[in-house]
């Protein structure tokens, strides 16, 4: 038996010594797997930022520019944790300019974003 449990002792696995390249689909999954989950950070950091009133539309815009990752994350998303919209203001807003509740920033007119950004301004200064 080797030292990997299979075949004779001459049937050495080279990642039990670890001094052997690594496969090329292992290093592809990694470098896939690294890269959703710094997506998945930024997403989660943005969100954050929105809710808490630290970034504006127009720091999400410059985000947008500077990153580029912003174009996965949620429309709808953003529009709640916009601080005083909420779910319900958000998704009339949404609704009187056309953009589909399923829709990511990257997906939408970069104007009709702007757009439903000043609205949501609007829609947290006024009572439901």
């Amino acid at each position: 038996m080797g030292p990997n449990g299979g075949g004779s002792s001459g049937d050495v696995s080279v990642a039990a010594y670890g001094n052997v390249m690594a496969d090329p689909d292992d290093l592809d999954r990694r470098y896939a797997c690294a890269t959703a989950q710094q997506m998945r950070l930024h997403r989660a950091w943005l969100i954050n930022e929105v809710a808490s009133g630290a970034m504006t539309i127009d720091g999400v815009f410059a985000e947008q520019a500077a990153a580029g990752r912003c174009d996965t994350v949620k429309v709808v998303v953003l529009a709640e944790k916009v601080p005083g919209v909420g779910k319900v203001r958000a998704g009339r807003a949404m609704d009187d300019l056309g953009i589909a509740g399923d829709a990511r920033c990257g997906e939408v007119d970069p104007v009709l974003l702007r757009t439903l950004w000043s609205a949501m301004a609007d829609a947290a200064t006024r009572p439901l």
